[in-house]
């Protein structure tokens, strides 16, 4: 990750969050196809051990499936554990109603 691509606000907490979710949706979709396809082709050969064989990338899309799963469930625990301070700064973004800059929850570094 890049310098500039900080998790150093709610915002880019949000963003990073929905660009993992997204990600790891299309891995899981590439990877279980795959594995349908493996088992598919190698059935001929034995059914079991294609059976065998293909649920390896089977195992490995539902690892994509759930690492999508944990990117919402962070941002949402955030927000949860989170509210004070994302209140306060959202109560601080309205009173500056006009051009402010980098609104929002700053954290980190």
């Amino acid at each position: 990750m890049a310098k500039s691509d900080a998790l150093t606000t709610d915002e880019s907490l949000r963003t990073f969050c929905d660009q993992v979710r997204k990600e790891a949706g299309d891995e899981f979709k590439h990877l279980a196809i795959g594995a349908h396809e493996l088992r598919a082709v190698l059935a001929p050969y034995g059914r079991v051990r294609a059976w065998i064989v293909a649920a390896h990338l089977a195992l490995a899309a539902q690892a994509a499936k759930s690492a999508s799963a944990h990117a919402v469930a962070t941002y949402a625990s955030f927000v949860k554990h989170f509210e004070p301070e994302l209140a306060a700064a959202r109560a601080k973004k309205a009173k500056k109603s006009r051009g402010g800059s980098g609104g929002g929850f700053h954290f980190g570094s």
